[in-house]
Order: C-alpha cells, then structure tokens, then sequence
C-alpha cells in the first residue's frame, strides 16, 4: 500500500493582542511563533513549518466632534525569506496564508461600517486603507462591536453558509 498523502492545510491559531481606545494614540505589538509539527489522520499527514510572526495594533485619534478612532491591524510574518527558487509548495508552508483578525470593541466603544458608513462617519472611513484584507462588522445584524478582517471580500454581519461542512 502507499504511504499516506501529503496535505498541506491551514491550521487555526489565535493570538490576542489589546490596545486602550482612550482617545491617546497607541501600539502594541505582539510577537508571537507557531511551532513546526507532523500528523497523520486517515492516512493523510499534515506538515507545518514553523512560522515567525507579531500582531501589531496602533490606534490614532481623528480630529473631530465625534471620537472617532483609526485602528490599525497588522500581522507580520517574520519569519525569513525563503531560499530563491524554492518551490511554491514549501513556501506556503512558511506562510500566513488566509489570515483573519477579529476585533472587539469594549467599554462602549463600537465599530463604524467601512461598507455603509454613517454619512458623518464617511470622510474617515474614505481615509482608511484596507490592503489584501476586508473589514466588516461581524456578528448578529445590528452588532457594532465586532469587526472580522478577511483576505475575502464580505458584507456586513457574514454568517456561515448552511452547506459548510464546519464553522
């Protein structure tokens, strides 16, 4: 018989990261290494390298009468450049491939639609750069609160189609 099949598949990791919304510009960076590791299941193994990376969050206050608040989401892979000419499968296991951010707004603070904004809310999100990623609010409609940020282009409030074999 043949050995088990190679897959390559991206595994779930969190990394929290927090940063005060006190009006007072801020950062916080959070490095963070996913260690390389092996398995087999159903015949089928499952590799991943290991992976250098930080969470960085900065915030800035925008001039203003209304509070508003830029946040500013990074996940940096710092894990070294690969060897030239490597082939692009051990590349990607090098790599943060389909990596999301999930915010959370506290102490009353909530998110502004980057999608619908507030006709007040408008000039400051027109301000905003969204570079490979798309922020929504996340969560049941009418929530403002949570944010998801994905390298997949959402509306407002996705929900998990029923034919997902997962959540």
């Amino acid at each position: 018989p043949a050995g088990p099949a190679d897959w390559d598949e991206g595994a779930l990791h969190e990394v929290d990261a927090a940063v005060a919304l006190d009006g007072a510009p801020a950062r916080t960076e959070v490095p963070f290494t996913l260690e390389a590791g092996e398995c087999t299941e159903d015949g089928t193994r499952y590799r991943q390298e290991r992976l250098d990376g930080a969470v960085v969050v900065e915030t800035e206050p925008i001039e203003g009468p209304y509070g508003l608040v830029k946040a500013r989401v990074r996940v940096e892979n710092r894990t070294g450049r690969p060897e030239p000419r490597s082939p692009r499968p051990a590349v990607l296991r090098s790599s943060l491939v389909s990596a999301h951010t999930l915010l959370k707004a506290g102490g009353g603070a909530s998110f502004v639609s980057l999608l619908e904004p507030p006709e007040w809310a408008r000039a400051a999100v027109a301000a905003c750069e969204n570079t490979h990623t798309w922020p929504v609010l996340a969560g049941e409609p009418g929530r403002r609160d949570l944010m998801l940020s994905s390298p997949i282009i959402l509306y407002d409030h996705p929900e998990i189609a029923a034919e997902s074999p997962a959540d």
